[in-house]
């Protein structure tokens, strides 16, 4: 995805993510759920499109994807490491009895 090359992410029970990130990916890759009927018709359909218009489709989620990248796959979801930064102190006052 960091090269910026079309994906196509297919989903399935064996990746589990928050719906906050699922809703991302289906905004910033090419995303079918094997989990929905006639997804492999879908699969087939988005493979028959021609190079140019992937390409169009892909550069239109670009911005999408730009945020996606810094909050799930560069960085990282940072909600929870920031909570627990924020009750480091805390922890270690804990520790310390």
């Amino acid at each position: 995805m960091n090269i910026n090359v079309p994906l196509i992410y297919i989903d399935n029970l064996s990746c589990w993510m928050t719906d906050r990130a699922a809703e991302a990916v289906r905004q910033s890759v090419f995303y079918i759920s094997s989990m929905e009927d006639g997804w492999k018709e879908d699969l087939c359909t988005h493979l028959k499109l021609s190079h140019r218009t992937r390409i169009s489709k892909w550069m239109a989620m670009a911005d999408p994807r730009q945020k996606f990248s810094a909050d799930f796959v560069n960085g990282g979801d940072m909600t929870l490491s920031d909570g627990l930064l924020d009750r480091s102190e805390d922890i270690s006052e804990l520790e310390k009895m």
